[in-house]
Formats: structure tokens, C-alpha cells, sequence
């Protein structure tokens, strides 16, 4: 990650209800960016669209304003040049270019040394979570855990074959739960 990105990232999320020109442009100004009037307009439009509404606004070349929550965030491009694993190992920490896929010994966790693969959502993908009962789709998963969209699309999903095991920190299959295995967390680059 850029220094640019993780400085950018970083910056404190902008309330809707500070959305005014000068607030937006001030916000902007703190991130180091452009204010052009016709994003910052956009910005203070959008801060008034449905709350279950996720606007993404171009605010300089590789770097968007977006709505999440009642907040605006700097969000910068995914780097998709950098090399991904496909491959993991279960108990093996693995860097990955968006964040750490961490283990860590659980009550109830995935057995120590499985392989597994590394996968990117698609939309769609359903998992049976331990002590749920009943499937759930990823999306109703990242939506109970406020992880912001752009969050998303980098959270490693973990697979046997065509079955989802785990989504890292929020979700592991009941039926691929062992007594003293390992639980996988996902851990992203701010």
C-alpha cells in the first residue's frame, strides 16, 4: 500500500450533517486533495440521498469520497497490479496485498493444517455459521459487522473446493468446526 493511500485512509471520516461546501472543502483540503467545486457539490447532494444509499464520488485520480453509515470516507483505488495469493494453510499467518490473514487457536476453529484456498467475493456466497442454525449470505454477514463496501472486495474468503469454511473474523462453517482448531481473523491495511 502507498503511503498515499494509507495517509488518505486514515483521515477522520467526514459526518453527513457537516457536509456544507466549506465543510467538505476543508475535509478534502486535510486529505491533501483537490476541492473542485463540482465534486464538492456532488459530496453535499449525496449527503441528503437514503440512508441505505452508498455514493462513491471521484474527488482526484485514484481516490474517491464515499457515504457509508452516515459518514464520508477517502477511500483510494484497490492496487490490483499486486500479486495475490491463492493459497493458505491453516495456523499460517499470511500477508496478503490488502491485509493479514492472522490464526489463531480457538476452542472451536478449523483444523491445523488444511489447505485451503483464497478467493474474492463474487456476490452470492452463503455460509452455514457456527451456532447460527441456518445459512446466511456474506453480504448479510458484512452488513451485521458495518464493514464499509469498499471493505468488502478484499476480505478474503476461505474455501475447501467449491465450499465456503470461513469468512475471517465473522463466520466459520458449523460443519468444518473441529474441538481446538484455529480461527482465522482478517486484519486490513488501514
Amino acid at each position: 500500500m502507498s503511503w498515499r493511500r494509507a495517509a488518505v485512509e486514515c483521515l477522520r471520516p467526514l459526518p453527513v450533517d457537516e457536509a456544507t461546501d466549506r465543510g467538505i472543502e476543508a475535509w478534502l483540503l486535510a486529505a491533501g486533495l483537490p476541492t473542485p467545486s463540482k465534486a464538492v457539490a456532488e459530496i453535499r447532494r449525496q449527503s441528503a440521498a437514503a440512508e441505505d444509499r452508498n455514493p462513491r464520488i471521484r474527488v482526484a485520480p485514484g481516490t474517491c469520497a464515499c457515504r457509508y453509515e452516515d459518514l464520508w470516507h477517502i477511500v483510494a483505488d484497490r492496487d490490483e497490479s499486486a500479486p495475490k495469493p491463492d493459497g493458505a494453510v491453516v495456523g499460517d499467518d499470511i500477508a496478503l496485498p490488502d491485509g493479514l490473514l492472522h490464526w489463531q487457536p480457538a476452542e472451536s476453529g478449523l483444523p491445523p493444517g488444511r489447505s485451503l484456498s483464497i478467493r474474492r467475493r463474487r456476490g452470492g456466497e452463503r455460509i452455514r455459521p457456527l451456532g447460527r442454525g441456518r445459512t446466511k449470505t456474506v453480504k448479510a454477514l458484512f452488513q451485521e459487522a458495518h464493514i464499509p463496501p469498499w471493505r468488502r472486495a478484499d476480505w478474503p474468503l476461505l474455501y475447501e473446493e467449491e465450499e465456503l469454511l470461513a469468512v475471517p473474523g465473522l463466520a466459520l462453517a458449523a460443519e468444518a468446526v473441529v474441538a481446538n482448531g484455529c480461527e482465522p481473523l482478517w486484519l486490513p491495511r488501514q
